[in-house]
């Protein structure tokens, strides 16, 4: 006998516990897929602080039989940014309920919720990285690297005044400035808009527009990051969430930013559920709660990042994407 599912109907003959059902598997195999995107940025955990290294160990000339002096590795004190709570409400009001509900505009509800809490998880990575607190901008000194030494004016807060478009010289500079810290540039990426990308794409300063099929690239593409071609060697990614006349460089060689929860709850995209009938205020009511860090994720490795303005000599961040109010 065919299995009977109790309950209301949408219009299009869908039984509504059918379709909740399906929206709450979707919202589970979107936690564990958002949860891998915040993890190619991000370490997470409960950390309130972390230490960054400032100053290396280095070896002495020591006297026969002699003991050589103790070091200590000098560390800067970060504070790691406490999560902040962020939500969007989804719901249909009686009268679409009484006027005959679809399938199709419950769905519709759903997804757009789950877009939302996407695009806000990229605005907070996104704003961190163009932050002028972050990466190497004069708020320490960087500790020594092989035979470079480094002044306290150091910044990978780049300006140059190119109309907007990135460059080959631009992408060896973003390049050489992780490089000079350690990193091995194997998994240094560039983020530009798709305006650029388009300018560039007709532009001489493409000899060669083939994109190197590595298991990282390919990782970003399963995430929805397109690569559009190499600068000096290094790929470069379009993403609209990037501002016009601005890109960046990131090394993924480790984790550069650190996203931090309070408690086990706040780990994961929250959704509570509001019992309504059809004849209540709302129908169809859901709260999708989102704990971020408050102002973008900490990034705990200054030397893996570079925020680049390109249609002026000197270095501003960019509006927040982030909302301040309701």
């Amino acid at each position: 006998m065919p299995v009977t599912v109790p309950g209301p109907m949408t219009k299009d003959g869908v039984p509504l516990l059918k379709l909740y059902t399906k929206i709450m598997d979707d919202i589970g195999f979107y936690k564990e897929e958002m949860a891998d995107l915040i993890g190619m940025f991000c370490e997470t955990g409960t950390d309130t602080q972390a230490d960054i290294a400032t100053v290396s160990m280095q070896m002495h000339p020591v006297a026969a039989g002699g003991r050589p002096f103790i070091q200590h590795v000098d560390t800067y004190e970060l504070d790691i940014a406490a999560p902040k709570r962020f939500g969007v409400a989804a719901g249909l009001a009686a009268d679409a309920w009484e006027a005959g509900l679809s399938s199709h505009r419950i769905n519709q509800h759903a997804e757009s919720a789950l877009k939302a809490d996407r695009a806000h998880c990229i605005c907070v990575i996104i704003d961190r990285i163009f932050a002028t607190a972050g990466w190497y901008g004069a708020w320490m000194t960087p500790p020594p690297f092989q035979a470079s030494t480094f002044l306290a004016s150091h910044t990978h807060y780049l300006g140059y005044n190119v109309g907007g478009l990135p460059s080959i010289t631009i992408a060896s500079d973003a390049k050489e400035h992780i490089a000079e810290h350690g990193g091995d540039g194997s998994q240094v990426v560039g983020w530009i808009n798709s305006k650029a990308a388009a300018a560039l794409e007709v532009s001489s300063e493409l000899a060669n527009s083939a994109i190197m099929n590595t298991p990282f690239i390919q990782k970003l593409q399963t995430m929805g990051f397109t690569p559009a071609f190499p600068l000096a060697g290094v790929p470069h990614m379009i993403n609209n969430w990037i501002p016009e006349n601005y890109c960046c460089y990131l090394d993924f060689e480790q984790k550069p930013m650190y996203w931090r929860y309070d408690s086990e709850e706040q780990r994961n995209l929250i959704v509570y559920d509001q019992e309504t009938k059809p004849n209540a205020s709302n129908f169809w009511f859901a709260e999708y709660m989102r704990w971020s860090p408050n102002g973008g994720p900490t990034v705990l490795r200054p030397n893996a990042g570079v925020a680049v303005r390109l249609n002026n000599g000197t270095y501003a961040a960019p509006t927040s994407l982030i909302p301040t109010a309701a």
